[in-house]
């Protein structure tokens, strides 16, 4: 988490790195769940940070509820 904006009540999230071995698998979508789970008790928006040319890191954003912006 990063970037917190108490006004906004929203916070970034992103950079969450694996190791290629556990690509693929349901690691990815865990860490976001419980991630999400332990930071919507205090703020109402989570923005991902993922860069654009990283069609995989997109992939998995959207598959667990993201939207692209």
């Amino acid at each position: 988490y990063y970037n917190y904006r108490q006004t906004e009540n929203d916070i970034m999230m992103g950079y969450t790195f694996l190791v290629r071995s556990c690509w693929g698998a349901n690691y990815n979508h865990e860490i976001k769940h419980l991630m999400l789970t332990h930071i919507y008790q205090w703020v109402n928006t989570v923005y991902f940070t993922v860069g654009a040319n990283n069609l995989r890191s997109r992939k998995a954003m959207e598959r667990i509820g993201g939207v692209l912006l």
